[in-house]
């Protein structure tokens, strides 16, 4: 909403409108009326045809995205799709380019990757980019949502590891999903031994789940 704003009004009088709004209101409570109010008085009354564009009232108030959602397009993923593609085609992969990568772009290509993948194209992927091993929770959490359908047995102890260490929810309810899918008996052996140093309220959603 706030990039379809700024790309409506345009970027000098959005930002000359977010300097007013944090000087005026630092410190005070606002609402979603109050937000309504002020930014139409203070910007969008100013500009009709930006405001009939935006159609403020749709985006706070209505279901889903509006169908004007800017469209988002990144130079940087469009290097991963193509790192992506070239995967697929069984390509050298130490001729992808990763060394600049962030962990947004490496989320962005493991997240697309082919579903159903095997374990030798499994192999291929942690022999270049050493998944495995890495140190990054993120990454880690969805390139163990890739190995465990296939019963990749590198990630067997790293997993394990993992599951008794890290406490997020957002971490522990997909992972001990698809091991419970795939290994039931595994799932629940690691959860008897993890479960004791969960919050409550992560204990609370994965007993739901494993027991």
């Amino acid at each position: 909403l706030l990039r379809l704003i700024e790309e409506s009004v345009g970027r000098k009088q959005f930002d000359f409108f977010l300097k007013r709004y944090f000087s005026e209101n630092a410190f005070k409570v606002m609402d979603t009326e109050a937000f309504v109010s002020y930014i139409n008085k203070y910007l969008l009354d100013l500009q009709p045809n930006a405001k009939k564009k935006i159609r403020l009232k749709e985006w706070i108030y209505g279901p889903g995205i509006p169908d004007n959602c800017p469209k988002v397009k990144s130079k940087k993923f469009k290097a991963v799709d193509q790192a992506i593609v070239s995967f697929k085609k069984e390509y050298p992969l130490k001729n992808i380019s990763t060394e600049l990568w962030s962990s947004h772009e490496w989320l962005h290509f493991l997240r697309n990757l082919p579903k159903g993948m095997t374990i030798n194209q499994l192999k291929r992927l942690d022999k270049a980019f050493k998944f495995t091993s890495s140190g990054n929770a993120e990454l880690l959490n969805a390139w163990f949502l890739i190995a465990i359908p296939t019963d990749y047995p590198a990630i067997k102890k790293p997993l394990e590891d993992f599951l008794m260490s890290i406490g997020r929810r957002k971490f522990l309810e997909p992972l001990y999903k698809a091991l419970y899918k795939k290994d039931t008996d595994r799932a629940k052996e690691i959860y008897s031994k993890a479960r004791p140093n969960y919050h409550a309220v992560s204990r609370q959603t994965l007993d739901t789940i494993v027991l």
